[in-house]
């Protein structure tokens, strides 16, 4: 059975690196050091990028305000708060709920009115280079007045001369006027006054006209209020605007337009309730007013003077008592009456009930007072819910059920007070009875008089409530308390300067380290050996820096390059120690690679330790060995001995650079390179010379271009396949890791050849530091005796 040749022999196990371990310093030269410009480059502009953004960004400010929401429902310690005091007028009654309050004070509707209050329909701007800053309230011009069409101008620029001139600029022409004159413009006109103490300013001054509304919705969307905590029914306002003393202002008079509001909404009961009192007024006093004189007309008529009987005098004044009473449930019944017509009519229907008129029934007021609550906090959840809003729903459903219990309730109170005066009538009938024996005309003039204390109590009992509900209107008192007035924080909180260069630095290192990252990425040509290691597990023995180009090593030479050199031609007599001749044939992928610079150098470094070597130029094509050993490329050489114009010892020549070192060279380029490599005199050239010579080194052609490297390698013991640094590509790597998987050249090993001084790699990092083929570097002279060993031990087994 023929043993398995798929395999590279097991001589170059030691070199078959295994998982490298990371490294620090390498890692931060490849990413970092290497590219520090780059760095430098983003960071500097993302750091003035950041300066300019925060130098052209206007600084925004955080007003906040807090606001007390008292609960109605709620006395305070006393019991003698302004609401406990008119309570029982059935104005002040009910809690109210936070979320609501805090949907009334983000309301569109609330934050137009303090628009409006403030004026802020018209902008003062003073404008820059880049951008201009609101001058609010501190503008040396104030818009007096302005009138102008549909299609008006939205801004006006006019620039400030003196305490009475100004200038408007235009785009056709500029034109002076005067302070307090009227400006014809397009679609209208405009006159501008003198800001006293505003100051006065240089450059110009921009005019810009908002529309109130859409001023309001867009403070409204930036206004935030929420409570402080869970259980605390203080809320806090913010708003955010470059302008403190403008926000300060807005969060003040929207909180004074929502106190106006809830004062308003608490009036209307009281409102409604003097309204239905004095039109029953007007009826009582002309129905009192006939009354009276129709006492005054019977006692003229009938010469009634004011004498009683004094037997009668205490059934009189019992009568009078029941005839009160009669007269109070006559009252009671008549204002029943008229909130039953009043509930019954269009007035009624989803309206306030005028209330406190019922003294019969708390109940009555009770009901009468929950219902114009959710009438009035229906109204203004109106304001910003949509008609589909669950709470919206929920309290239409509260309002028609009181709706219903106000009515059923005044029925019964109807039917009540119906029977209490039918039976103080019956008791009053008796009464009448004993005083049938009074005189006639006395007994109906007490009948008239009966009729004019009727109405005259009813008057009294409606101009007694209308007092108290002008008083509770008089009274009436938000259901809100300012905690805190309007301040901001005298630190902006955007832009955050510290922010701005914390992420300008971040960003700055990141594009680099990102741009760095794509240009390694995009980079094809191999840079170190672990790029090697990516594509192919073939063994790298050595690596040999950047160089002059030709001869690089001489006796006593201690300089970096001959080093690696030194150490490279150490791991190939390791490698040829078991091997009865040492034949080394050195190739590439394509031409410009350094092969023949690592032929010829390794050739003299083998020579320096006295030991016969002798380079043979088999690259037929295109030779270069004359070149680096001061000869001709195109004299006697091995294709004069091929074709039989020479002998051995014709082509054999010294070199000049150590007696121990010869060279055959190319010769003239032959028309049929490869035929002439298989001829049988070509193996009896390579016999003979390695029977004469400690080292054989081939120069072949590039394997990646022709196959004249394959037909060669049968005389060798060690393939070194030569990669060069920056120059040779990752992609060339596959033809190398085909032909070491795969076998073609028996024993194949890699030279990194033209590393940089400052590529993080070999002799970069200083003679001696951290060689070893363990860890992904060179050999290490320290390493040797434990190198050996290991190579020793792989031996045995």
């Amino acid at each position: 059975m023929k043993p398995d040749t798929t395999q590279p022999p097991k001589i170059f196990d030691l070199f078959a690196s295994e998982e490298p371990a990371f490294e620090l310093r390498p890692f931060l030269y490849k990413y970092i050091v290497q590219y520090w410009y780059l760095y430098i480059l983003l960071l500097g502009t993302a750091l003035a990028v950041a300066w300019l953004y925060l130098r052209y960004t206007p600084s925004q400010f955080e007003v906040k305000s807090s606001l007390l929401i008292k609960d109605d429902s709620e006395s305070n310690s006393s019991g003698i708060s302004e609401e406990a005091l008119f309570k029982d007028l059935g104005i002040l009654k009910g809690s109210k709920n936070l979320e609501n309050e805090i949907q009334i004070l983000k309301s569109e509707t609330l934050m137009k009115e303090a628009m409006r209050k403030l004026g802020l329909d018209v902008e003062y701007h003073s404008l820059g280079r880049i951008h201009g800053d609101e001058l609010y309230r501190q503008s040396p011009i104030m818009l007096d007045s302005f009138v102008h069409a549909g299609n008006g101008p939205g801004k006006l620029t006019v620039k400030y001369v003196d305490d009475a001139v100004f200038e408007f600029v235009q785009a056709e022409s500029n034109s002076t006027h005067r302070f307090g004159e009227w400006v014809v413009v397009k679609g209208g006109g405009f006159k501008l006054k003198r800001n006293y103490p505003g100051p006065a300013a240089e450059g110009l001054l921009e005019i810009r006209f908002y529309n109130i509304d859409n001023q309001g919705v867009r403070y409204a969307n930036r206004l935030s209020v929420k409570p402080l905590s869970s259980y605390s029914s203080v809320l806090e306002l913010k708003l955010v605007d470059p302008v403190p003393a403008k926000g300060m202002d807005i969060l003040n008079t929207l909180v004074e337009s929502y106190n106006e509001a809830a004062i308003e909404d608490k009036n209307k009961v009281s409102q409604r309730t003097i309204n239905f009192i004095e039109d029953r007024l007007i009826y009582l006093t002309n129905e009192l007013a006939g009354v009276e004189g129709s006492v005054q007309t019977y006692k003229q008529r009938n010469e009634i003077g004011i004498k009683v009987e004094k037997g009668i005098d205490i059934v009189l004044d019992e009568l009078s008592m029941l005839d009160q009473t009669v007269a109070e449930n006559e009252v009671q019944r008549s204002v029943l009456n008229s909130m039953t017509l009043y509930l019954q009519s269009n007035a009624g229907q989803n309206n306030l009930i005028p209330a406190n008129l019922s003294a019969q029934d708390g109940r009555l007021t009770e009901l009468i007072s929950a219902y114009n609550e959710q009438l009035l906090n229906r109204e203004r959840l109106q304001r910003t819910a949509k008609p589909d809003n669950p709470v919206l729903i929920n309290l239409n459903l509260q309002i028609a059920t009181l709706f219903d219990n106000i009515q059923e309730t005044i029925k019964r109170v109807d039917s009540r007070l119906e029977e209490t005066l039918q039976k103080t009538k019956e008791k009053r009938g008796l009464l009448t009875g004993k005083i049938r024996q009074a005189p006639k005309l006395e007994r109906e003039l007490q009948e008239i008089m009966r009729q004019q204390s009727i109405k005259q109590n009813l008057y009294l009992y409606l101009l007694q409530k209308r007092e108290e509900t002008s008083l509770s209107l008089a009274t009436a008192v938000a259901g809100s308390r300012v905690v805190d007035p309007a301040r901001y924080n005298k630190l902006p909180i955007f832009p955050d300067p510290k922010m701005i260069y914390t992420l300008a630095l971040v960003l700055g290192l990141g594009f680099a380290a990102l741009l760095v990252w794509l240009l390694d990425l995009l980079n094809d040509k191999i840079r170190s050996e672990d790029d090697i290691r990516k594509v192919t597990d073939a063994p790298i023995i050595g690596g040999v820096a950047q160089g002059d180009g030709g001869i690089v090593v001489s006796a006593g030479d201690r300089s970096a390059v001959a080093e690696m050199f030194r150490l490279l031609r150490t791991n190939l007599q390791f490698i040829n120690s078991n091997q009865p001749q040492h034949t080394i044939l050195v190739t590439s992928t394509s031409s410009g690679e350094g092969k023949t610079f690592i032929a010829v150098n390794l050739g003299l470094t083998l020579a320096l330790t006295d030991k016969k070597t002798i380079i043979i130029g088999l690259d037929l094509r295109k030779p270069k060995l004359g070149t680096y050993l001061n000869k001709s490329n195109t004299g006697t050489g091995i294709s004069n001995y091929l074709v039989g114009q020479a002998s051995i010892q014709d082509i054999i020549q010294p070199s000049d650079l150590h007696p121990n070192l010869h060279f055959i060279g190319s010769g003239p380029v032959p028309p049929n390179p490869a035929e002439l490599l298989l001829t049988e005199k070509l193996r009896n050239l390579i016999t003979s010379i390695q029977a004469e010579y400690d080292y054989v080194i081939i120069d072949t052609p590039p394997v990646g271009l022709v196959a004249d490297a394959f037909l060669l390698s049968q005389f060798a013991s060690v393939n070194l396949y030569v990669v060069r640094h920056g120059e040779t590509r990752k992609g060339m790597l596959k033809l190398l890791d085909e032909l070491y998987r795969q076998n073609r050249l028996p024993n194949l090993a890699v030279v990194l050849n033209g590393l940089q001084a400052k590529s993080g790699y070999g002799y970069g990092y200083g003679y001696g530091y951290g060689y070893g083929y363990g860890d992904g570097g060179y050999y290490d002279e320290s390493k040797k005796k434990t190198w050996w060993k290991k190579l020793l031990s792989k031996k045995r087994k």
